[in-house]
């Protein structure tokens, strides 16, 4: 995953966003809040789907391109926060082994961590939101991969996607 990359494209994308320069990181938090919750509530369709609990009438292969997108939604998300409270690119640092042996447990460790993202944003906490959005970062890459999504591909795409949906001349490259 290109970070500097979506970086330039989220800054880019926002000067194109009419109303984009009024958002402030109380907003982005909420944003992100948001997209994380839409994202769960799918992984927790992929869960069911893997238990073989009824529920779901999405296809698993529909299921696994709505996965994608929100990953990407998320991911864009993140950096927004980062870049509404001046902090350089996310990185993906990966902490350690992945002790989470299952996708619950790694929808929930996403979860928590962009609780505590918001949390920082409301406590004005700068160190702590760093921290906690590298969390985030890498507890949606390991969401990702647990579902066999690679995370730079599946953000490139998503926000092409919304790019060309609102006529906006940003795009991210494929690296």
């Amino acid at each position: 995953m290109d970070f500097t990359e979506l970086r330039r494209a989220n800054k880019a994308r926002q000067e194109e966003w009419p109303g984009g320069g009024k958002i402030d990181l109380p907003f982005r938090g909420l944003e992100l809040a948001g997209e994380t919750g839409e994202l769960l509530n799918l992984v927790k369709k992929r869960v069911r789907i893997n238990l073989g609990i009824q529920g779901t009438k999405e296809t698993p292969q529909a299921l696994h391109h709505s996965l994608r997108e929100e990953i990407g939604d998320v991911m864009a998300c993140l950096d927004l926060v980062a870049m509404s409270a001046g902090l350089h690119s996310l990185k993906l640092y990966e902490a350690g082994e992945d002790k989470e042996d299952n996708l619950t447990q790694r929808g929930n460790s996403l979860m928590a961590s962009v609780g505590r993202v918001c949390e920082a944003i409301g406590k004005d906490d700068p160190i702590a939101l760093t921290y906690h959005l590298s969390s985030a970062t890498l507890f949606l890459s390991r969401v990702s991969n647990a579902m066999g999504i690679n995370l730079g591909p599946a953000v490139v795409d998503k926000f092409n996607a919304v790019t060309k949906k609102h006529g906006f001349k940003t795009r991210m490259n494929h690296t």
